[in-house]
């Protein structure tokens, strides 16, 4: 499976999960047990990440290993946190803090994103890193979002903010259709072909800048 196909089965399950919860926040549907859909996904992503290698298998692009581990690391931390939400959905964990371990999970893929170690030709590492970037600050804004969500008020019991679930979950929905409209370009072999490689990166930015507007 090929590195650009991994990103979009990410972003298709990551936009159905966003749209199921608009969906039930507005009153849609009414289900309790959606609140365990988050952490599973979350763990599902952190199992999967962890053996990120072996969904490549042979078509594992070059210059992978800093970006393997990087992965790993991710996933191990994806794992941890979507644990400890789902114990705290689960109402095993009863203090409102423990809601924010999600959020800061979500802070520490944001920063693996800014800062990814990317692979494949040197004419596409601009295409990547910018994607990279614009998908990590819209991580971390999401991330931000659902931290103050589960901020309660003097009661102690209703949300500071309610508003901010329906932000983060935008946010999130956001990220998804970035990762479905990702894309590594085409590797070039010539240095005369820097133009087109620019060119690539511009349709790039200029793809997540359509996302962007088409959410928002």
């Amino acid at each position: 499976m090929s590195s650009t196909a991994v990103h979009k089965i990410y972003g298709g399950a990551i936009l159905g999960l966003s749209g199921a919860l608009l969906l039930e926040d507005v009153g849609a549907f009414t289900e309790p047990r959606v609140r365990y859909v988050v952490p599973g996904v979350v763990i599902a992503s952190g199992a999967l990440l962890t053996i990120d290698p072996l969904l490549h298998g042979k078509a594992a692009p070059t210059n992978y290993k800093a970006e393997t581990r990087q992965h790993m690391l991710l996933g191990g931390l994806l794992l941890a946190a979507g644990g400890v939400d789902l114990a705290a959905e689960a109402d095993w964990l009863e203090h409102w803090s423990w809601g924010l371990v999600l959020p800061a999970g979500m802070l520490a893929t944001s920063a693996t994103f800014l800062f990814h170690a990317q692979h494949g030709d040197p004419t596409q590492h601009e295409l990547l890193t910018a994607q990279h970037r614009v998908l990590g600050a819209t991580i971390a804004a999401a991330a931000i979002a659902k931290g103050l969500s589960v901020v309660p008020a003097e009661d102690g019991v209703t949300p500071r903010w309610p508003e901010m679930e329906t932000a983060w979950v935008v946010g999130a929905g956001l990220a998804g259709i970035q990762l479905l409209l990702y894309t590594e370009g085409s590797p070039q072999r010539a240095s005369g072909h820097s133009g087109h490689a620019s060119r690539s990166l511009q349709l790039g930015v200029f793809g997540q800048g359509l996302a962007l507007a088409g959410v928002f």
